[in-house]
């Protein structure tokens, strides 16, 4: 997979979930290098702080995002739009895909390009479902996760940027 624009110094790289950090700290920020900017965000402001004290680096901005919000405004006016949207392992677990998309569409500019991973069939989903009904998941993610087609094919992630 190849984007079609290569990125510039011009471009900003937003990462739609990212937990812990570690993916935009190690991963985007090394494959990423000639970006302004990378903006990495979660809906959870517990992994934003943890992100920040353990994947802090100068050139990623880590940030409360969620990508299913009506009101994308206060975003838009921090950041402007983006030229290359990341999503890796979360949109199983969004169970608004329609408003996330949407959103993702007025994130990007009209030439910006996205790419979602997401898990669509697993064997281990059934015990990730019943870890997410414990009480210290629940209302973090959403117990009735949409159903998806499998997904067939493999994808070279170190030619993304």
């Amino acid at each position: 997979m190849r984007f079609q624009v290569p990125l510039t110094e011009d471009h900003q790289v937003l990462e739609v979930g990212c937990g812990t950090g570690r993916f935009a700290r190690y991963f985007l920020l090394t494959h990423c290098q000639l970006c302004k900017r990378i903006v990495a965000t979660d809906c959870d402001p517990d992994m934003v702080d943890f992100a920040r004290k353990h994947f802090a680096h100068e050139d990623i901005v880590y940030d409360v995002l969620d990508v299913t919000t009506a009101n994308l405004s206060p975003f838009l006016e921090r950041y402007g739009k983006f030229d290359r949207i990341f999503s890796f392992m979360v949109f199983h677990m969004i169970r608004d895909h329609k408003t996330a998309y949407a959103n993702i569409t007025k994130l990007l500019h009209d030439n910006g390009e996205c790419l979602v991973v997401a898990l669509s069939s697993l064997d281990t989903m059934d015990v990730w479902l019943e870890v997410y009904k414990t009480p210290k998941w629940t209302g973090r993610i959403p117990v009735s996760l949409p159903s998806s087609r499998p997904v067939t094919g493999t994808l070279n992630v170190y030619n993304l940027c």
